[in-house]
């Protein structure tokens, strides 16, 4: 079962002092409105977890390549 999965990952995220949780159905929707609600049955979330833009990213790459001498 998927939410099983979701429960053990926690338990090991929680040894390592992760402090994630699990959210039924309804916490995922207020959470992320645009989620298909078909076959939902919840899902589990770290509040610390950020965001990555890949652009901003690539870009910071580029530039410390270039800084180092990188050509292509």
């Amino acid at each position: 079962d998927k939410l099983d999965r979701f429960r053990a990952a926690q338990v090991a995220q929680h040894a390592h002092g992760i402090d994630s949780r699990m959210l039924t159905s309804d916490d995922v929707l207020r959470i992320s409105p645009a989620t298909n609600p078909d076959g939902l049955i919840g899902g589990a979330i770290c509040e610390r977890d950020g965001t990555v833009s890949p652009f901003r990213w690539l870009d910071a790459l580029l530039k410390d390549s270039r800084r180092r001498g990188v050509e292509g």
